[in-house]
């Protein structure tokens, strides 16, 4: 059953693109984890399925099937700790949720004011929980017990797998590795390459120099056939060639963990 349904969604703020959303999708029993750097909207996300006002420029093309229910990040504290009011205003919008027909349940970085006990109490409620969810969070050991579904931010898109947050970081360092060997098999290539170009030149220049034991009329013979051009010609080209090729080696970036602190364990 499909809740909530994003197509086309744009993001701009100050007439600089924050993010595009082309195809996403809530469905029922999902817990999508929402990852990506800090300032990459990962918030202001969360705050358009939720339909609240904002200053930033949105076309939006959303379907709502549902009520939604968002649980900020909870910044200010009175007397009461923060892991207090957290667990509280969420364990109060679970009820909220329990109680609609359909409804998606917003939560923004939860366990950022929870101790110990209170994550494990929040991973156990959420397991157990049979509605979607929607979770922004910097903590790695929460979103691999919790999350089947990872929503990204990366290069001002936000795209989707379909899997749990292991799974997601086992593709990511798959694509790291695969990348890093494509980029060691290009330089070795450009390598070989100006080899050969090297050879070439050499080859070139000392291709006309008429040696001792030659004869005059031999030298002369092998300089009418223009080998010294041909092989500086040859040696041109294939320059180009790595040059061609130095303009498509770019090194594989450089992925930080997306985490805020690292946390124990909650098992």
């Amino acid at each position: 059953m499909e809740y909530i349904k994003i197509v086309n969604l744009q993001v701009n703020n100050n007439g600089q693109e924050l993010f595009t959303a082309a195809n996403l999708s809530i469905t029922q029993h999902q817990k999508i984890g929402l990852i990506g750097l800090n300032g990459s909207g990962k918030t202001t996300m969360l705050r358009i399925i939720n339909k609240q006002p904002s200053t930033m420029d949105i076309k939006e093309n959303i379907v709502r099937l549902c009520d939604t229910y968002m649980v900020p990040q909870l910044l200010n504290h009175d007397r009461k700790s923060g892991g207090e009011k957290e667990k509280e205003a969420i364990a109060s919008a679970i009820k909220k949720v329990n109680k609609s027909k359909q409804a998606v349940l917003l939560l923004d970085e939860p366990t950022a004011n929870l101790d110990i006990v209170q994550q494990k109490w929040l991973v156990e409620t959420l397991n157990s929980f049979s509605k979607p969810v929607l979770i922004v969070s910097h903590d790695q050991e929460f979103l691999r017990e919790v999350v089947n579904t990872v929503w990204y931010i990366e290069d001002n898109s936000v795209n989707e797998f379909k899997g749990t947050y292991v799974e997601y970081q086992k593709k990511e360092e798959d694509d790291i590795r695969r990348e890093e060997t494509q980029y060691q098999l290009k330089k070795k290539k450009i390598n070989n390459l100006r080899k050969v170009q090297r050879q070439l030149e050499s080859k070139g220049h000392s291709a006309t120099k008429k040696k001792k034991n030659s004869s005059w009329s031999d030298w002369k013979i092998k300089d009418s056939n223009k080998i010294e051009k041909k092989l500086l010609h040859s040696s041109k080209i294939m320059s180009k060639k790595i040059d061609r090729e130095m303009s498509q080696l770019k090194k594989p970036v450089t992925r930080h963990p997306i985490t805020l602190n690292i946390l124990k364990s909650l098992t």
